[in-house]
């Protein structure tokens, strides 16, 4: 009956076979794509592969690569990228190879913090993120767990290299070694107090100032002060025309960005900060007509309120100033530029001619110079449009803020220009005028003449002949304390002066030398090589008559109480009275001398004194004297020298497992043509 429909229905059958057909072909097509996609070789592709520590090459799968992709994407609820994901694997390899294994109870307290971090606090709350992860439970745990191994594997790669508690203490030891020394000290105000009875003759004191005055003291207290004389090319921004400063600038100076205009406007603003009275004139024109009697405290209050908001006039309205005033400090400093320009090239010119012209004289041509540099700033002036303008004769220091429209604390740095140099004066808040500022002469400072100061001399005398006599006490002593140490080895002395003196004379008749002067310079240089020797020989015998030669001479001998070496590095030390005592805790070559050795003559500046001293005892502190503190800053350093690199990971600044390190140290290769491959056929196959 069937068959029948069909022979009676041939037209409809004929459809319904095209159709049939179609339906097959479709369903052939479909199912033979999805076979290829089974059956395709990008599940065999490899991504890349590194080499782990123990020497291991390890390949790793294109379709693992994108897996691991997405399962750590969706935990950090984004895309993360390639980089990041092979440092995973790379660090899980290590984690392995370690032998790192993450017990139940560990995972769990792992999970716990990152739930709590999350803020996941009960079970319904844990299913929704895991769905919200698109991971189950297992697949979150075992993310877990090889985080927890990675974390784990840095922690104990990036904790500091264990120090033994030895290593601790001698080092701790080493840096806080403990000095008695004695010494001494020739006080320059003890030696003072006894000159202060004694009246300086005036010969003395002219002899003194003189010969004898320290340059310091002289420049800075007796001299008369350094002067300065001035000229300039001015130019007043009240009067000065954009469009005319814009043409004489070059063509590349001549457009101002508007990010410039902004950026200026930014930082003077207060300069545009409307006045209070103004402001206030302002909200009362505009408020004239709403106000009431009636009106209620609240509203008041808002007034007051507005009252209190600073106001600053609009960027538009400010502009043409802005604009001005930076094309004004362009055209100073091509100015400047150019001036410096011409000068150089003005002084080179004058340098050859000289050279040529032996006959010039030295006067003639300072004269030429001075006049050259007043017309090049004349020239320049008159280029620019600028105002000439000359200071007069030349002034102090302080008066240079003084100095008419252009003057200012700032300018003051022209003292360092040389005769003939020139510096910009740029507009500023209170100063609205741009210069080419120059040296036009500049007088140095002079002593001044003795009958002027003799009556301030004898204070400076009485000062400086007590630091004198101080160093010369010491000097003294130290010789009579090397007189004596030669006493005991005076033949080995005299036969290195002996030495010296034969290289000498076979240097001299070697070169056949006759010049008595040059014979001299000869035997003093060979005499001066050979002291490092003969002092070899002296130190460690000084320090045995340090009490006697300080018993003859009826001199004191005072001691340091016990110091460490680390002593001078303290607030403690910083923050102690200047004295012989402080100066020695801190004089480093102490540290470098042996028990019985001599050092001097030292010179205290700070504190006023000549020294000779010798270290009386040396020893080492004990492990009790370590302190929590000691200990910690000496395994730190100890640490250090054991791994170099562990202060940088402690402090963050470097680690050993970002993408790039690891990378190098597991020479990993990324074939990225086939990753790129497998990131277009889009997601990954769970």
């Amino acid at each position: 009956m069937a068959f029948r429909w069909f022979r009676q229905n041939k037209q409809a059958t004929k459809w319904l076979y095209i159709g049939i057909t179609i339906f097959v072909m479709v369903t052939f097509t479909v199912t033979g794509a999805m076979l290829d996609g089974l059956s395709d070789d990008s599940a065999e592709r490899v991504a890349g592969r590194f080499v782990t520590k123990g020497g291991e090459t390890v390949e790793v799968k294109a379709v693992d690569l994108r897996n691991l992709s997405y399962r750590l994407g969706r935990l950090s609820g984004g895309r993360i990228e390639d980089e990041g994901v092979w440092r995973h694997i790379m660090l899980e390899t290590l984690a392995d190879e370690a032998g790192i294994v993450v017990g139940d109870d560990v995972l769990k307290r792992y999970i716990r913090s990152t739930l709590l971090q999350a803020r996941v606090q009960s079970q319904q709350e844990y299913e929704q993120f895991l769905r919200m992860l698109n991971l189950s439970q297992p697949a979150f745990e075992e993310l877990m767990r090889s985080s927890a191994r990675q974390d784990l594997y840095q922690q104990l790669a990036d904790d500091p290299p264990r120090v033994l508690s030895e290593a601790v203490y001698d080092r701790f030891k080493t840096e806080n070694e403990e000095f008695r020394v004695e010494y001494v000290a020739f006080v320059d105000d003890a030696i003072r107090a006894d000159l202060e009875a004694t009246e300086p003759s005036e010969d003395e004191l002219k002899s003194f100032y003189e010969d004898d005055m320290s340059a310091v003291r002289k420049a800075n207290d007796f001299s008369t002060p350094e002067r300065y004389g001035l000229d300039a090319a001015v130019l007043d921004l009240a009067s000065a025309d954009s469009a005319a400063m814009r043409a004489l600038l070059p063509e590349n100076q001549r457009e101002i960005a508007d990010r410039e205009v902004e950026t200026f406007y930014d930082s003077h603003l207060d300069r545009y900060l409307v006045e209070e009275d103004d402001a206030a004139s302002d909200e009362n024109e505009s408020e004239e007509g709403e106000s009431s009697d009636d009106e209620d405290e609240e509203g008041d209050e808002g007034a007051d309120e507005e009252e209190d908001v600073e106001s600053y006039r609009d960027l538009d309205e400010v502009r043409p100033e802005i604009e001005k005033e930076i094309l004004a400090t362009r055209l100073i400093n091509t100015a400047v530029g150019e001036y410096n320009t011409l000068k150089f090239e003005r002084d080179r010119k004058e340098a050859e001619e000289a050279a040529d012209d032996s006959n010039e004289s030295d006067e003639s041509n300072d004269e030429s110079e001075a006049a050259d540099d007043g017309d090049l700033l004349d020239e320049i002036a008159e280029k620019y449009g600028l105002e000439r303008v000359d200071f007069g004769a030349p002034i102090l220091l302080e008066g240079i803020a003084e100095l008419d429209r252009i003057g200012g604390k700032d300018l003051e740095s022209v003292r360092f220009l040389p005769e003939g140099g020139v510096r910009p004066r740029h507009p500023t808040d209170d100063i609205p005028y741009a210069a080419v500022v120059r040296m036009k002469e500049k007088v140095a400072a002079e002593p001044k003449p003795f009958a002027e100061v003799k009556d301030d001399l004898p204070d400076a005398w009485r000062e400086e002949t007590a630091q004198k006599r101080a160093e010369e006490a010491a000097l003294a002593f130290w010789d009579a304390l090397t007189a004596k140490a030669r006493e005991a080895v005076a033949e080995e002395v005299e036969k290195l002066e002996q030495e010296a003196t034969e290289l000498a004379d076979a240097m001299i008749e070697k070169d056949s030398v006759e010049d008595d002067e040059q014979k001299q310079a000869i035997r003093d240089r060979e005499t001066a090589a050979m002291k490092p020797r003969i002092e070899a020989l002296l130190a460690p015998h000084r320090g045995e008559h340090f009490e006697a030669v300080a018993n003859e001479q009826g001199l004191t001998i005072e001691a340091t109480d016990w110091f460490r070496k680390s002593y001078r590095s303290t607030a403690f030390y910083r923050d102690e009275e200047p004295s012989p005592a402080k100066f020695l805790k801190g004089h480093f070559p102490i540290f470098e001398t042996e028990v019985g050795g001599v050092l001097g003559p030292l010179r205290d500046a700070a504190g006023g004194s000549s020294l000779v001293a010798r270290v009386k005892e040396r020893r080492f502190p004990s492990p009790s004297d370590m302190t929590l503190k000691d200990r910690s800053a000496a395994e730190m350093r100890v640490r250090q020298e054991v791994d170099p690199d562990y202060l940088m990971r402690r402090f963050g600044r470097a680690s050993a497992f970002d993408f790039e390190k690891l990378s190098r140290e597991l020479r990993l290769e990324r074939f990225e043509e086939r990753a790129a491959e497998e990131e277009e056929e889009g997601e990954p196959r769970n």
